[in-house]
């Protein structure tokens, strides 16, 4: 294989990936050890009132953080997830009238 502009640029590109994953895993790693709140000067609180967005939100369960995960590491087309998604929902739906 000759070396040009392309294949050069087309070898960074495929490098990117890999310092992407270690910069990630070394940043995940000391995140808490860090406390933003004090950085910002803002006090927590203890939410006695329930879900308000602008009270911090609800408590997210363990299976939602981790399809979060799941998302943020498996990439796939927009569209075509939500193609598959609503095509789900409509089998099942057809499903239960029949």
């Amino acid at each position: 294989m000759s070396t040009n502009r392309r294949n050069f640029l087309a070898g960074l590109g495929a490098m990117a990936p890999a310092s992407y994953f270690v910069a990630t895993q070394s940043a995940a790693a000391s995140l808490p050890n860090f406390d933003y709140y004090a950085d910002l000067g803002v006090k927590p609180f203890i939410n006695a009132i329930g879900p308000y967005s602008s009270l911090g939100g609800a408590e997210m369960w363990p299976e939602v953080i981790a399809a979060m995960d799941y998302a943020i590491e498996s990439k796939v087309r927009v569209d075509e997830g939500e193609n598959a998604i609503v095509g789900q929902i409509i089998r099942k739906t057809l499903l239960a009238q029949s």
